[in-house]
């Protein structure tokens, strides 16, 4: 791959990390060096010293990002991805099963 092609991979990276942290915020020390990781590609992508040092900062992110993922899941077991199984059959939100109407 060429530098050109790191690059926007890099900045999609960065979009969907930025994205994680937004679905799955928290104060964690996996997320404070997401956060971290995602200012160095930041930083790197503008002036990138090499492919291979902007590929290793895409890796580095992509793990925390797992990572979060996991941590997110365990911690929230309704989390992204959970909901398949919460709707009427017909694609809306379940009613509640008391008789009191809605607000």
């Amino acid at each position: 791959m060429s530098l050109d092609e790191a690059k926007e991979e890099a900045e999609a990276v960065i979009d969907s990390a930025e994205m994680l942290l937004d679905t799955f915020p928290g104060e964690g020390k996996t997320a404070r060096e997401l956060q971290g990781k995602i200012t160095e590609l930041e930083q790197e992508v503008q002036d990138p010293d090499s492919e291979r040092s902007l590929r290793k900062l895409i890796n580095d992110v992509k793990e925390l990002m797992d990572e979060l993922e996991d941590q997110g899941m365990e911690s929230d077991p309704m989390g992204p991805g959970m909901e398949e199984g919460m709707d009427d059959g017909m694609g809306g939100p379940q009613e509640p099963e008391d008789d009191m109407p809605p607000f």
